[in-house]
């Protein structure tokens, strides 16, 4: 199968697999939103701030340093997948064993127990990485689509389930470790490859370099990325935290399925044509416009039809979520820009390029969350806004760095597929006052933009949606 073949069947599985999965997540939501708390959300979002840095620890960058380097071992992968045991074992341990000192951090004595029983997750996810490397190398997202929509619907009905019956929080707890197990489970039953019981210094030094730069990045990522979680959590109150965080994620699913379909196909076929800048650069070019032609208008009318999202998904417990999923609704259109950017560079293994990410874009980002923690809660979104639109120029920089696309180069590409998103931002503009004095139904306000927004990037990328709408009838 040639590479552009199987790059196309693996970016419909993909997508199939990732949007498929934040369908049941949103149906998942909107079913708990409405039997859990904020408050109750909240404590669940003050563990993952920690926990969920277990995951990098034990990755450590060795996943993509598989899918990226071209002439992997046996024993490599054995002896990855025996360190990645190791180290999940061992988290699993400190976590336990830390639980009192971290529920003391909140002055929050009930996430003992929580933390102690999501400690268990932490040697399930490190059995599960290398099969999950090997099937995203071989591209077979067809497996992993299998694996991962069984998974979100067996744990979230489970969820859902638990929190009618009254587990408030021990519900969102119990559906995370079951949603890990069950992909393990799953990924193992549909993988040949077992480990041998070889565990070789030379074959993970092989991967260092880069996923060591990879490790490095996320680790920093990840704190800049949730020490707007912390802050709340420690200087607010759980209320506070749980609207922030489930507005922040809800927004966040959309973006990041978006730049996990894009990164899980793109990096190993950017990896086999990674001495081929040129080559690279016309992949680039064709799938961002795409990206920003979904997410743009879809971020768009999630910022101008907040309230009626809101009340939709989360009911009007959630009603103070509004402001917060305006300002992270520009934010996804951001992110959506970014989407690409690690699949660039860590194929062509730009190691000087994964720094920049480090001294430039996450000092930023921590610098606002810092700034706005001592204004309020509000003013850290505000915060994290603005850094996000500094880091957008860095983002222009290193993509130009990397593949040799000129900075006017990346803008030219977006031009049209802008101008047709602000048709849609004055179209909206123009009929939703209008259409609510006459009682509209939403759906109809709606819809309205959408198809002169359709309308409108047809015309101008025409061959781009033919292109798409073929490939995906090709692989039905």
């Amino acid at each position: 199968m040639s590479l552009r073949k199987s790059t196309l069947k693996g970016l419909y599985w993909n997508s199939i697999s990732q949007y498929g999965s934040q369908i049941i997540g949103i149906v998942i939501t909107m079913v708990l939103a409405r039997l859990i708390t904020p408050s109750q959300f909240g404590i669940i979002a003050m563990i993952t701030v920690f926990s969920n840095f277990s995951g990098i620890l034990i990755d450590f960058g060795f996943k993509s340093s598989i899918i990226q380097k071209k002439d992997v071992t046996t024993n490599d992968l054995s002896s990855i997948f025996w360190l990645n045991l190791i180290v999940g074992l061992f988290l699993s341990i400190i976590f336990f064993i830390s639980a009192p000192l971290i529920a003391n951090i909140y002055n929050e004595p009930q996430l003992v127990p929580l933390i102690k029983f999501i400690s268990i997750s932490f040697t399930i996810t490190a059995i599960s990485l290398v099969p999950t490397a090997l099937f995203l190398k071989s591209m077979d997202f067809k497996s992993l689509a299998i694996r991962n929509l069984l998974a979100a619907a067996i744990s979230g009905g489970t969820g859902i389930v638990l929190a009618y019956i009254g587990f408030g929080e021990w519900a969102l707890a119990i559906q995370l470790v079951l949603q890990g197990f069950l992909s393990t489970i799953l990924i193992w039953t549909l993988t040949d490859w077992r480990p041998s019981f070889i565990l070789k210094w030379s074959s993970i030094l092989r991967y260092t370099k880069l996923s060591s730069a990879l490790f490095i990045n996320s680790s920093i990522t990840y704190f800049s990325s949730n020490i707007d979680n912390f802050l709340i959590g420690k200087m607010y109150n759980q209320k506070s935290l749980g609207i922030y965080s489930k507005s922040y994620a809800i927004i966040k699913l959309p973006t990041t399925n978006i730049s996990k379909v894009l990164s899980a196909v793109f990096l190993p076929s950017f990896s086999k044509i990674q001495d081929d800048p040129a080559k690279i650069k016309k992949y680039y070019v064709k799938i961002i416009k795409i990206v920003i032609s979904i997410s743009f208008p879809l971020m768009i009318m999630v910022y101008f039809y907040a309230k009626e999202f809101v009340l939709i998904v989360f009911g009007d417990q959630w009603i103070e979520a509004v402001p917060f999923i305006k300002i992270f609704s520009i934010s996804g259109m951001i992110a959506s820009i970014n989407s690409l950017l690690g699949s660039v560079i860590i194929s062509r293994g730009r190691t000087d390029l994964i720094f920049k990410e480090i001294y430039l874009k996450r000092p930023s980002v921590i610098i606002g969350i810092l700034v706005g923690a001592y204004i309020s809660v509000f003013a850290i979104a505000i915060g994290k806004l603005l850094a996000d639109i500094f880091n957008l120029f860095v983002t222009f920089f290193q993509i130009k760095d990397s593949i040799g696309l000129s900075i006017m180069g990346q803008l030219r590409s977006m031009v049209y597929i802008s101008f047709s998103n602000m048709i849609l931002i004055f179209t909206i503009i123009l009929i939703k006052p209008e259409f609510h004095q006459i009682n509209m139904p939403t759906i109809i306000s709606l819809t309205i933009p959408l198809i002169i927004y359709g309308i409108v990037l047809y015309l101008g990328e025409k061959k781009l949606i033919q292109e798409v709408i073929k490939t995906f009838n090709s692989n039905k």
